[in-house]
């Protein structure tokens, strides 16, 4: 079981997610931006962030890097609409600069998600 915040701004894909997680047995934090989430959310303390990278206000978002900064225990996935092999490269970009450790194609899906939060949650056997 994790802790997992969801961000995205559309209400039914946000609730959707949200109980695909609960199904799955996780505690869930739902928002509609980055700054819902910075204002309301980091005292959630979240495992993992399920964010879309398209969210408004750019604020946010960096927002949510800052705070990853400072808790690096945190796994971002990013959630994007990848609509062609050339645009890949910037949407990993993207994903890259905010810190995103899992880039995660639209539509989400119960088992992509939970195939994801698997390999995110699993110890690791470095040590």
């Amino acid at each position: 079981m994790a802790r997992v915040t969801v961000i995205e701004e559309q209400i039914t894909t946000r609730k959707q997610k949200g109980a695909m997680l609960e199904l799955m047995g996780h505690v869930v934090d739902l928002h509609e931006n980055g700054c819902s989430f910075v204002e309301r959310g980091a005292a959630f303390k979240p495992n993992v962030i399920l964010t879309d990278l398209l969210l408004p206000g750019i604020v946010g978002l960096k927002a949510i890097r800052g705070l990853m900064t400072e808790n690096s225990d945190v796994s971002l996935i990013g959630v994007a609409d990848i609509e062609s092999s050339d645009s890949l490269p910037l949407t990993l970009g993207w994903a890259k600069t905010i810190g995103a450790d899992l880039l995660m194609e639209r539509p989400v899906t119960s088992a992509k998600l939970e195939s994801a939060l698997d390999d995110m949650l699993r110890p690791s056997s470095d040590g």
